[in-house]
């Protein structure tokens, strides 16, 4: 195993890592929702995000595009982005809240355990895909090139010394505390100064020691700071990449209203912190939780419209993998915690770039299944979870 790799493309595994997570958060969210009001793992989630992809391909094929056609205008484009995105988000909502109706609404009002509820979350999973793979003939569905994926900025690669290294972790330690006062938790504040350091050292900004003993006559300190340990070649920035980092923090900040500055945000925490308490001050259960539904199932149709664009294919089990990814992600962070899962889908993200470059792009969902086994056995609250539990107690 090659770890210099890391650093060599530190640039393009962080891009790509911050893109992978920002589609995985989309889909993390729909499970931390609805666990957050339930305490229910949908695990038809994943086919809701399949939906979105199928709807985004039957919706591009209306306008002819049948393969890999040259790149569109950047305004012909967006204005079919927000023509299938749109459409998307409208299905996989309108499905969502299907779901819950058919597989969850009766087994709630009868006071099923929720074994029942999971064991029809799984089966609505299973008839979802076989349908899909029924109208798709369990074929690849490709979808046509409408972006241009050629770089249009390049971010220089830099060389790393002994002494940047230095230079970067004597620079942490005041940002970890800094961060701290901020009220940050320790893991958030660890994680920021780390991060802006390590962004530091590849910038290059850092100078070169020029130091040697007095009456010494070589500068061997100087060298050994200086020599040249990893060397990080270029990157480069794409449209598509831009896309979906820039749309996805667009919706995050549209999300963080809807929770927190709404009457819909208000009833969604109080049902999640306590139900029977929420119905005597007049919410709507019902609506509260199909509502719920409707915003995961709109965030899995927009992630899916980011999904197509990057990744440029679909099939019936397309769900599964991402579905695992978006559901350890929301694990990682803590299960019921919206900021925990974009965290943690971030966190994934760059982990699953990081060690696919070591070991190997077919090891990149075993990495997810053990970083899940591993969250679950260490933290089963997750990086942020704890203090959620506290606030329901």
């Amino acid at each position: 195993m090659d770890f210099s790799i890391i650093f060599s493309d530190f640039w393009s595994l962080t891009i790509d890592g911050l893109v992978v997570g920002a589609i995985i958060a989309l889909v993390s969210l729909g499970y931390t929702l609805v666990y957050g009001v339930l305490r229910l793992i949908n695990f038809a989630h994943s086919e809701i995000f399949m939906i979105g992809t199928m709807t985004c391909y039957v919706v591009i094929q209306q306008f002819g595009f049948t393969g890999y056609e040259e790149a569109l205008p950047l305004w012909k484009f967006a204005s079919l982005f927000l023509l299938f995105g749109l459409t998307a988000a409208i299905v996989s909502g309108a499905a969502a809240v299907l779901l819950e109706i058919v597989a969850y609404r009766r087994l709630r009002v009868l006071g099923a355990s929720r074994l029942s509820s999971l064991i029809s979350a799984i089966g609505a999973s299973f008839f979802l895909v076989e349908v899909a793979r029924k109208l798709s003939d369990s074929k690849n569905l490709d979808f046509p090139r409408l972006i241009s994926k050629e770089p249009f900025l390049t971010l220089s690669g830099y060389d790393l010394t002994p002494g940047k290294i230095s230079l970067a972790l004597l620079a942490a330690v005041p940002l970890f505390f800094v961060a701290r006062l901020l009220k940050m938790t320790k893991v958030l504040a660890a994680v920021m100064a780390i991060g802006t350091s390590a962004v530091v050292i590849t910038l290059g900004v850092l100078p070169n020691f020029n130091f040697k003993f007095p009456g010494s006559t070589t500068n061997s300190v100087s060298k050994w700071f200086n020599h040249t340990l990893v060397t990080s070649s270029d990157a480069y920035l794409t449209q598509d990449r831009v896309l979906v980092t820039i749309g996805a923090a667009l919706i995050f900040f549209v999300l963080n209203r809807v929770i927190n500055h709404t009457k819909l945000g208000l009833g969604i925490r109080a049902v999640s912190q306590d139900e029977r308490t929420s119905i005597l001050m007049g919410v709507n259960v019902n609506r509260i939780i199909s509502y719920t539904f409707l915003l995961g199932g709109v965030l899995a149709g927009l992630g899916s419209a980011f999904y197509m664009v990057f990744y440029e294919t679909t099939k019936a089990n397309v769900g599964f993998l991402i579905g695992i990814s978006a559901f350890t992600a929301a694990v990682l962070g803590g299960i019921g915690n919206v900021k925990g899962a974009l965290y943690g889908s971030f966190a994934l993200g760059l982990f699953q770039q990081y060690t696919s470059a070591v070991l190997g792009y077919n090891w990149k969902d075993v990495v997810t299944f053990v970083i899940l086994v591993f969250v679950l056995l260490v933290k089963p609250t997750g990086l942020f979870g704890e203090a959620l539990q506290k606030a329901r107690v």
